[in-house]
């Protein structure tokens, strides 16, 4: 066969190992990731960039701008579902490129392309491929594995291949490093190859060479002052001690080593005994390493070329662990680009190893099958795990939004509450909910707050929204954190819907807004904040559920707030009851909705509790128990509790406890001239007195008085 034969063949089997390689992969993490990019769901920063750059508008980080340029091309397309998957691409090339650096190594290209499946298929960040922006390592890494198997390849080539090739492995460095902050220092790499290179060959004339065709990326990026650090623009979100680089590298030793053993059980037991048995084969391998070095007949490629490998992925795999070392807040996708030149440290010495023996090379490819199956199905259920609560909620928000949008003006705004369950994929932050709403309802100037009705704890309303500002951050524990369910409008329509789990859908309900000062407000589906008027009764009879909006766990001023003292209160109920520590009684109550209510509860405990008692059965002792409150006496007074309010204290036991409100509305509790609102809004069911939860007693005297104020 002819050299230029022989060439083309070589370039053919390259690319046509890359093809494999990349196919292979793809369509796994398609059968894996199928149901989130086959739907208009977005994650976390995704919600900001996408539905903009659908509509034109684009904007990205100055100093890691290639992701950004990407979806600006792919956004042209007019398509969440091809942008996704073009995002899913970047984890097929890394499959390829991971088997063209270990074809380096070896001619058995299956060993190559299984092996790395086996590696690559390992999954350290689940979100990579579907959250798009997020998967900035993943594009990272493509570039500088490129970089890696490009300078492996120029050295078995001679003349001007070399130096151009040497060339093209800088140019994928820098490419890499404007890719994602994990990857910034990738563009140290290439020179430091060089030097690697240098130790093994002695070719003074190919360092100078080298050097000269390696560092003028750095230099180009220093010159253009594009070198700051992504995670360094807001306060807090780095850190330059000892004791976070300790941590954030047991951050990323937890991402690599313990995250995906995390089902436990039968997973866990076969990825250490798999991985036990690739060790088995090094350790064979090694003792047989002199025998093979000898046995040139045999080799694939020299030994020279597997330790200048090891050399530079564990440098470069250094390199990219370095800049995640300083964030605040570790993710483990911070660690994924580590861990693949990591990986190399291991692959790479097995395909060499294995190559050259027939028994090991069955063996390896057996493991390496297991490998992949393992991976496979252990990624999807951790997967399932995490995100399947977001999946859930997209598809109740669009659901809502296909039937609702309609019917909202242009100017409107919308407040969806998720529940305990499910994962907002917005996360109540107020421009990602406006942007992901915006996308789905094709609704370009309405705003939204798509979260947890459990983050519903402060005021949501602005003078004016807007993407960014003071407004939307507070500083927690010396680090700038974004406020949740925050930028409403007070001049705005106003539609709230509220998750019920009966019908599996949002359903609208009136807004019950309740201010520091002690000022209510009640927001019909499609009232402003500023159309507001006072409340009445009324309202809490129509047919559309309210929900409390709990700006503050504790009112500020007694009294503004509302307590009914204007109304005519007639007795309803009155009970005397002696509680001595054995028995109780059961007060059932029912009430109409609309009608005020006032309960007054006087304790007088026979004996005070002199201690801190541990829980049991029997302990603390509980005056009450309701589906209301609750009631605890303990050492520092009397606790009262209710669904989704921290306790409530009184530290004097003479402290009478009243309950405030409005049936089928709102109701609050006054206790030690303090007033509390609830998020409750029904005091209908059974009360027991005398007794709390399990077998916790209470002795003492209680005088339970309910009074009505019908309308």
């Amino acid at each position: 066969m002819s050299s230029d034969n022989t060439h083309r063949h070589a370039r053919t089997s390259w690319w046509f190992l890359m093809l494999v390689a990349f196919a292979a992969s793809f369509l796994l993490q398609f059968m894996m990731q199928w149901k989130y990019s086959d739907s208009n769901l977005l994650i976390l920063d995704d919600n900001a960039y996408i539905p903009n750059y659908l509509l034109g508008k684009f904007g990205g980080e100055p100093t890691n701008f290639l992701p950004y340029k990407l979806l600006e091309i792919t956004a042209a397309f007019k398509s969440v579902v091809l942008i996704k998957i073009s995002s899913l691409v970047t984890l097929g090339m890394i499959t390829a490129l991971f088997t063209v650096v270990l074809d380096s190594l070896t001619k058995d290209k299956v060993l190559a392309i299984v092996t790395g499946l086996a590696f690559t298929t390992y999954t350290i960040a689940l979100e990579q491929g579907f959250f798009v922006t997020g998967s900035h390592p993943s594009l990272g890494m493509v570039f500088a594995l490129g970089a890696l198997a490009v300078f492996m390849r120029s050295g078995s080539k001679n003349g001007a291949a070399r130096p151009v090739l040497v060339f093209v492995s800088a140019l994928l460095a820098l490419l890499s490093s404007v890719s994602s902050p994990t990857t910034l220092l990738v563009i140290l790499a290439p020179p430091l190859w060089v030097l690697i290179a240098f130790l093994f060959h002695r070719s003074v004339r190919n360092l100078g060479i080298g050097l000269a065709l390696t560092i003028w990326p750095a230099a180009l990026r220093a010159i253009a002052g594009n070198t700051s650090f992504h995670y360094a623009k807001a306060a807090g979100w780095t850190e330059l001690t000892p004791g976070n680089f300790v941590q954030n590298i047991g951050n990323a030793l937890a991402a690599v080593f313990l995250a995906p053993l995390s089902g436990g059980g039968l997973a866990a037991g076969l990825y250490l005994g798999l991985f036990a048995m690739l060790a088995s084969i090094l350790v064979l391998g090694l003792v047989r390493l002199k025998r093979t070095l000898a046995d040139e007949t045999t080799a694939h490629a020299p030994a020279d070329a597997l330790f200048i490998l090891l050399a530079c992925a564990l440098l470069t795999a250094i390199l990219v662990l370095g800049p995640s070392l300083v964030v605040t807040a570790y993710y483990p996708r911070y660690a994924w680009p580590a861990y693949l030149f990591g990986a190399l440290l291991l692959a790479a010495p097995l395909v060499w190893l294995s190559s050259r023996s027939g028994l090991s090379r069955w063996f390896t490819l057996a493991i390496m099958t297991c490998l992949i199956v393992l991976n496979t199905v252990t990624a999807t259920q951790r997967r399932d795990s995490e995100f399947l609560p977001y999946l859930k909620a997209h598809q109740v928000v669009a659901a809502l939004t296909r039937d609702a949008a309609p019917a909202w003006p242009s100017n409107a705004q919308v407040v969806m509450l998720l529940p305990k369950g499910m994962a907002s994929p917005s996360q109540g932050v107020n421009h990602w909910s406006t942007d992901y709403l915006r996308m789905l309802s094709n609704h370009p100037e309405i705003l939204a707050l798509i979260g947890p009705d459990s983050r519903v704890s402060g005021d949501p309303f602005v003078e004016k929204w807007s993407r960014d500002g003071k407004d939307y951050w507070s500083d927690k524990n010396g680090r700038l954190s974004r406020e949740h369910m925050k930028g409403l409008e007070p001049d705005r329509p106003t539609f709230v819907y509220r998750y019920n789990a009966s019908r599996d859908a949002l359903e609208p309900v009136n807004l019950a807004f309740l201010k520091p000062s002690g000022a209510r407000f009640f927001l019909a589906p499609g009232q402003a904040l500023d159309g507001t008027k006072a409340f009445t009764p009324a309202i809490c009879a129509a047919e559309i559920p309210i929900f409390n909006w709990l700006v503050t766990q504790q009112l500020e001023d007694l009294g503004t707030a509302w307590t009914g003292d204007n109304l005519t209160w007639a007795a309803a109920e009155h009970f005397v009851f002696d509680s001595t520590g054995s028995r109780e009684t059961v007060v059932p109550v029912s009430l109409k909705a609309a009608t005020p209510v006032r309960l007054a509860l006087t304790l007088s405990p026979y004996h005070p509790v002199d201690e801190v008692l541990p829980n049991s059965s029997t302990s603390p002792p509980m005056p009450l128990r309701s589906p209301a409150i609750n009631i605890y006496h303990m050492a520092s007074g009397f606790h009262v509790t209710s669904t989704g309010i921290p306790s409530i204290v009184s530290g004097n036991p003479s402290d009478a406890i009243r309950v405030v409100g409005i049936e089928g509305c709102f109701y609050q509790v006054e206790i030690g001239g303090k007033t509390y609102p609830l998020d409750i809004r029904s005091l209908n069911g059974k009360w027991t007195l005398g007794r709390g939860l399990m077998d916790r007693y209470w002795q003492g005297g209680i005088d339970w008085q309910l009074e009505t104020a019908p309308q």
